[in-house]
């Protein structure tokens, strides 16, 4: 089954991010090319890695039309897992709770390390779920790539300094 989606459906940057992928030679999406694959992954179609895209396989066609066509075994993605509420990354400063534990924290001399995590925001107002966490980043900017890399593996733009 092949669907066919033009690049008039994505904004203009997600042209200009997707237009990047297809040029690369491995169809790379990453850093700076993010935005597009978001917007593929609402559509269904984009996983974050290389051309094999959710079951389906990015073939883009003279920058104008993007074929994705379902392979015979659809793998196992995050997404599956994933539910239908929000979801997005979230890094943040830990710092030593002086109890045996660590906590969030915001001033610069408590900062023991950074993490990551990626989350879900329920629709009824309940306990949110982590679905993934890096933990023992040494920086700010090392704990802002590990959210962006999290956010695309599952298929969101929302990332949080907390």
């Amino acid at each position: 089954m092949t669907q066919t989606y033009t690049f008039d459906d994505l904004p203009e940057p997600q042209q200009r991010a997707l237009r990047n992928v297809a040029k690369h030679p491995k169809g790379y999406v990453g850093r700076g090319r993010g935005m597009a694959a978001v917007a593929l992954v609402e559509k269904g179609l984009l996983k974050t890695n290389r051309r094999n895209v959710f079951g389906y396989e990015l073939t883009p066609s003279g920058n104008e039309v993007l074929r994705a066509k379902e392979n015979s075994e659809k793998d196992e993605s995050v997404t599956d897992k994933a539910p239908s509420e929000i979801v997005y990354a979230v890094y943040h400063a830990v710092a030593d709770d002086g109890a045996g534990g660590f906590t969030h924290t915001d001033e610069p001399d408590k900062i023991v390390s950074w993490s990551a995590y990626v989350r879900n925001e329920p629709d009824d107002g309940g306990t949110f779920e982590v679905f993934e966490e890096v933990d023992d980043i040494e920086t700010e900017n090392e704990a802002r790539a590990a959210a962006e890399r999290l956010a695309a593996k599952y298929g969101t733009d929302i990332i949080e300094k907390n």
